[in-house]
C-alpha cells in the first residue's frame, strides 16, 4: 500500500541519514588525527554537530515523502535534469537525498567557529585549507570539495592515506569568495581577498561558470581530469556517492570534433556515467 511504502522510505531514509552523519564524524576526526599541521585545538562538539546536523536535510523531508508516497513500486528512478537546457531558470535540481544546501547562515556557521572559513593563499591560483574544522563546514554546509595533499605525521612513508592541508579548486575559491563564505590569509597578513584574480583567461571564465552552475543546482563538483573531462558532479556528498556527470566545457566557439564526442561518450559509458558538454556563451553578461 501507498501508506507502507511510505513508512518503509521514511525508514530507509532515516538509516542513510543516520549513516551519513556517522560519516561526517568520521571525516572530522580523520582530519585531526592524520593532520600533518601544527596541533589543532580538538573540534568542539558545538561544530561538529553543526556539520553533522540533520538540519541540511530536513528542508526536504517533506517533499520526499510527498515523492514517495506518490510513486509506485514499477515507477523508473527519477531521470537526472537536462543540464543543457541552461536557458531555463525552472530547471530541476539535482533529486539526490544530501544535495540540498543547508539553511545553516555565514553568520550562524561564524558565530560556531569563532571566525569565517580562512583560506590560506599559496600562489596565484592556489589556496589550502588548514583547518579541519573549516574544511568540513565548507565540504558539509557549502559543497565545495577538495583534495587532501599533506602526509599523516605517524604515516610518512605511505600514498594511501592523506591529511591536511585541503587543496580546493580554483572555481570553489572564487565562489566562496563572491558569496562570503571564505576569505583569504597570506601569511600573517588578513584581508588579502584582492590577491585572488582568477578567473583570468576566457577559459577559465568558462570553467568557472560552469561550477557555478551546476552547484547552484544542487551538485557536488571536483576536477574531472582523471576521467577526460573538466569536472565531476555528484548528486550527493562525494564520501558516499560515485560521480553521475562527467562535464566537459567548451567556448561557444570553439569546436567539439566527432572523435573527441565519441571518445567522450564511450569513455563516459565505460565508467556508467552521463557525458555533459558544456557549451558556454561568454558575450553575453552573465554566461551561465
Amino acid at each position: 500500500s501507498h501508506v507502507e511504502r511510505a513508512r518503509l522510505a521514511k525508514e530507509a531514509r532515516q538509516r542513510a541519514e543516520t549513516i551519513h552523519r556517522d560519516l561526517l564524524r568520521q571525516r572530522a576526526r580523520s582530519l585531526l588525527s592524520l593532520s600533518s599541521s601544527p596541533p589543532l585545538s580538538p573540534l568542539s562538539s558545538d561544530a561538529l554537530s553543526l556539520c553533522a546536523a540533520p538540519a541540511a536535510l530536513d528542508a526536504t523531508s517533506e517533499a520526499r515523502s510527498v515523492r514517495s508516497t506518490r510513486s509506485s513500486s514499477d515507477t523508473a528512478p527519477e531521470p537526472l535534469p537536462d543540464l543543457e537546457s541552461a536557458s531555463h531558470p525552472d530547471l530541476p535540481t539535482s533529486s539526490s537525498t544530501f544535495t540540498k544546501i543547508s539553511s545553516v547562515s555565514s553568520s550562524q556557521i561564524a558565530a560556531v567557529l569563532g571566525h569565517t572559513p580562512v583560506a590560506h593563499l599559496l600562489c596565484l591560483d592556489r589556496a589550502l585549507i588548514w583547518s579541519a574544522e573549516d574544511a568540513l563546514v565548507l565540504s558539509a554546509h557549502r559543497r565545495l570539495c577538495g583534495c587532501l595533499i599533506g602526509t599523516p605525521s605517524a604515516q610518512l612513508k605511505q600514498t594511501v592515506s592523506h591529511a591536511l592541508p585541503l587543496l580546493l579548486p580554483p572555481e570553489a575559491i572564487t565562489l566562496a569568495l563572491a558569496e562570503g563564505w571564505l576569505r583569504l590569509e597570506h601569511g600573517t597578513e588578513t584581508g588579502v581577498d584582492t590577491l585572488w584574480t582568477y578567473p583570468r583567461t576566457n577559459e577559465q571564465r568558462a570553467s568557472y561558470a560552469t561550477y557555478c552552475e551546476l552547484h547552484r543546482r544542487g551538485y557536488y563538483l571536483t576536477p574531472g581530469a582523471k576521467f577526460g573531462g573538466t569536472f565531476l558532479a555528484y548528486e550527493g556528498d562525494p564520501l558516499i556517492h560515485h560521480a553521475a556527470l562527467v562535464v566537459v566545457v567548451k567556448r561557444k566557439e570553439e569546436v567539439a570534433g566527432v572523435q573527441e564526442l565519441t571518445g567522450l561518450c564511450r569513455l563516459a559509458v565505460t565508467v556508467k556515467k552521463t557525458a555533459v558538454l558544456a557549451v558556454v556563451d561568454l558575450s553575453i553578461d552573465d554566461p551561465r
